[in-house]
């Protein structure tokens, strides 16, 4: 199985994406707003569990986000609050 974290929440900063997978993992990272509208693209490689990866969100209004997380072991879907 696969496990995903998403720390500190809420952030107006850097959010740490934390991927858990029993085995190696490559895949896309999808950042869309409320509407929908998809406003980053990010692809991943997970080499070791526990892998952290950082997301700049600095730049973003203030709001509900969704990340969607797509590689071969996790396919997952969370949401991210900026303040």
């Amino acid at each position: 199985g696969a496990s995903v974290d998403l720390i500190p929440q809420p952030t107006d900063e850097e959010v740490n994406l934390v991927l858990r997978t029993r085995s190696q993992d490559e895949g896309t990272l999808r950042l869309y707003d409320s509407s929908g509208r998809l406003i980053r693209t990010e692809a991943f490689s997970i080499t070791q569990p526990g892998k952290v990866i950082p997301l700049d969100v600095s730049a973003l209004a203030a709001g509900v986000y969704v990340l969607e997380i797509a590689g071969r072991l996790i396919q997952e879907t969370v949401k991210v609050s900026v303040y």
